[in-house]
């Protein structure tokens, strides 16, 4: 007999997989508050022109957009609930895309300034991206990903949101103190230059050659698909910045589709320092296990060699480098000890 599944069943689920979705962010905010308290980092800004309004709106812009855009829905929501809890948010049904407009429509010039703008910047981002032909999936990015920062970085370290406009009027004195900062860049600012499409690569090039030992940088953004996107850009930005190489990444938007996918990211860009060492680590620590290999190799007696092939093939596994393989493992202790310190960077 199939049952039907009755609406306090759905409730049920609801805040089944609501309790999910929170514990995986405070997993994910504890994972990267620990990697940026080992490096001493306190600030982190994200210079992104979806915080740029673009001038003068109205509610109605904001809910008609709304319509058919779950993912500007849920963006929208989120800055509501951040800022607009004074306005009774929290009795709104945030799933009814109506409820929130009604919301909208009610209490827009009660809105601050500052959360209209953040409104308005959403939905031009939207508009923006869709007359460029944009695809969807890298729309939905652009427009959670602020969000997403917010929710792993606010209340972990001290969050900063601009637009091009605000970084260019003074990020050389506000960077000018003694704490460390990680800079989030955007890389296309359509919406505030004209030709902007990958203008986020001169303000990082411009941010780089100051030579601040204080700041982490890299692209944040939606051109960077997937993870070998990452890849591809991140070598393009060594290629054109040589001599900050060991300094710059990119972090695709598209791991703000689930929030524990951030923290990889992040450690890509913060660690880039360390993991160029550790790549040189792993090749010669593997270049003389190779070598100190051959030679225990040497040293193996004739009766160790065919005991060790017997043993494989009994097993079914034998296979014609296990010779190799067994002399290899005289040296692993020694592999493990030399990549112990930055290993444990890693698990951070």
């Amino acid at each position: 007999m199939i049952e039907k599944v009755g609406e306090a069943d759905s409730v049920g689920v609801d805040s089944f997989e609501d309790a999910i979705a929170d514990e995986t962010q405070t997993k994910t905010r504890d994972r990267v508050s620990k990697l940026l308290g080992a490096l001493g980092i306190e600030v982190v800004i994200a210079v992104d022109d979806i915080h740029y309004s673009g001038g003068e709106g109205n509610s109605a812009e904001i809910t008609e957009s709304m319509a058919g855009a779950p993912d500007l829905l849920s963006s929208i929501v989120e800055l509501l609930r951040l800022d607009a809890t004074h306005l009774n948010f929290e009795s709104v049904d945030e799933t009814d895309p109506s409820a929130v407009s009604d919301f909208i429509n009610v209490n827009w010039t009660g809105f601050s300034a500052h959360l209209r703008n953040q409104l308005l910047g959403a939905v031009r981002t939207l508009q923006r991206d869709r007359e460029e032909n944009v695809e969807e999936s890298e729309i939905a990015h652009d427009v959670k990903a602020q969000g997403a920062l917010r929710a792993v970085f606010d209340g972990v370290v001290e969050f900063m949101q601009m637009s091009m406009t605000e970084w260019n009027a003074g990020w050389r004195e506000l960077l000018a103190d003694d704490r460390k900062y990680l800079v989030l860049i955007d890389r296309t600012f359509n919406r505030e230059q004209h030709g902007g499409e990958e203008t986020g690569d001169e303000i990082l090039g411009e941010l780089l050659s100051a030579q601040l030992d204080s700041v982490w940088a890299g692209l944040f953004t939606r051109h960077a698909r997937d993870e070998d996107g990452e890849r591809d850009l991140t070598k393009a930005l060594r290629e054109k910045h040589p001599d900050q190489a060991n300094r710059v990444a990119a972090i695709g938007k598209f791991r703000t589709t689930s929030i524990a996918l951030l923290p990889a990211g992040l450690r890509a860009l913060l660690l880039v320092r360390e993991l160029n060492a550790y790549r040189e680590l792993a090749k010669g620590a593997l270049s003389t296990a190779g070598e100190s290999a051959s030679e225990q190799f040497e040293l193996l007696s004739d009766y160790a060699i065919v005991e060790a092939i017997a043993a494989a093939q009994e097993e079914g596994t034998f296979e014609l480098e296990h010779p190799l393989r067994l002399a290899q493992r005289l040296f692993a202790h020694a592999l493990l000890v030399r990549f112990e310190v930055i290993c444990s960077l890693a698990i951070i």
